[in-house]
């Protein structure tokens, strides 16, 4: 089975099938999931003992989790799991979470067999260009909102009829947990204070965030009910505290405050502290990131050279929609000299978004956990591609 080749899905089925310990339900696979890595973004081994002779790549033992973590949310809605229709479902899913963005789905889906359109999906959920995203900090990052896509297709499978605007309030509420995660530690050196700022950006251009309102408003957080969801979200804080392998006494505090706000009970808010400890001890060796003097630092290099590589790459298609986008390019060159309003933050995402779905390069800042990465686009823009503002210079 080789999730790097076309029809590794009916493999996969067979071998779930001949399997003893699948189908499982969410509860149960959740605490695989995360022994395995998936959760944090970093898959080390496989989260079921499955017969599969070769070594999966961490890239195909996070496409084969996703896939396996869709299954299960099927499975334990529905009582029972037929592939066929399990398939069926969640290309329906995620047809309708992409319902805002026809013409580059369509791609993925035209002339394919079911099986062969998820592996397409799958793949696009996960798969950067490896010429342009390396398996750095902005892997981990990315990948470990992807349990977003579990916890959404629930939704969907409950009949929930706003799917989207759930994904966006749970990304929006788990970025922002993972800022103020970052903002509790209690000494912060430049690049904490880069990545604090990157995060606080990219809230803004997300969804609404104000530094003004309590760190858990009661009401946000009662949204996120399910015992997945309150998992998930302890889980990503724990992981943000442990960037630079120390868990000080407020970063302690500030993921006890936080379950607390979630109903949690002590010892399972403590368990997730030190499963996350105990996790990275155990995997040092095989999670390149974690061998860089600074994780954090690694991370906003990298980021920073990505996304410039991105603009560089794209230079003249990116002028060329600027071009047809003047209040765009008023905004962008505004907010290199001073803070922009809420109002015109959104602006800018929606059209820079806009302009993503156009350029193909791009598609990475509209895949999960690509937002995370729009502040450097909106910073980097005017710096590389000057002669698209010199008639809008603001001194």
């Amino acid at each position: 089975m080789n999730p790097s080749a076309a029809g590794w899905i009916g493999k996969l089925n067979t071998i779930l099938g001949e399997s003893t310990v699948f189908p499982i339900k969410n509860t149960s696979l959740y605490d695989k999931l995360k022994a395995s890595g998936f959760i944090y973004g970093i898959n080390v081994k496989l989260a079921l003992p499955l017969h599969i002779e070769n070594k999966l790549t961490e890239e195909e033992l996070s496409k084969t989790h996703l896939y396996i973590s869709l299954l299960t949310a099927y499975y334990t809605h529905h009582g029972k799991l037929v592939h066929e229709k399990a398939i069926t479902s969640i290309i329906a899913f995620y047809t309708e979470i992409e319902s805002n963005n026809v013409s580059f789905f369509d791609k993925l889906l035209s002339g394919k067999k079911p099986a062969s359109k998820l592996e397409k999906i799958i793949g696009n959920r996960i798969q950067f260009d490896e010429n342009i995203l390396t398996k750095n900090f902005n892997r981990i990052l990315t990948n470990a909102l992807l349990y977003i896509d579990v916890l959404t297709y629930i939704k969907f499978l409950e009949g929930n009829t706003s799917c989207i605007a759930y994904a966006k309030k749970l990304e929006t509420f788990v970025i922002t947990t993972m800022y103020r995660a970052l903002e509790a530690k209690p000494e912060k050196n430049e690049y904490d204070t880069q990545l604090v700022r990157l995060f606080e950006a990219s809230a803004r251009y997300t969804g609404s965030f104000d530094k003004q309102v309590p760190l858990f408003p009661p009401q946000k957080a009662l949204s996120f009910t399910s015992a997945l969801e309150k998992k998930y979200i302890i889980d990503l804080a724990c992981l943000t505290i442990w960037n630079d392998e120390t868990i000080h006494d407020e970063e302690q505090q500030f993921v006890l405050d936080l379950g607390n706000t979630l109903s949690l009970e002590p010892q399972e808010i403590k368990n997730s502290i030190v499963f996350v400890r105990d996790f990275f001890r155990e995997h040092r060796e095989d999670i390149p990131i974690l061998n860089f003097s600074n994780p954090v630092k690694h991370f906003y290099d990298n980021s920073s050279k990505m996304v410039s590589n991105l603009i560089l790459r794209n230079k003249k298609r990116l002028q060329q929609e600027l071009s047809q986008s003047k209040e765009l390019v008023v905004l962008l060159s505004k907010s290199t000299v001073k803070e922009l309003t809420r109002e015109e933050k959104q602006k800018v995402k929606t059209q820079l978004l806009d302009i993503c779905k156009s350029v193909p390069s791009l598609a990475i800042f509209l895949l999960p956990g690509g937002g995370i990465l729009l502040p450097l686009l909106v910073k980097f823009i005017p710096q590389l591609l000057p002669s698209a503002f010199d008639d809008n210079k603001i001194s």
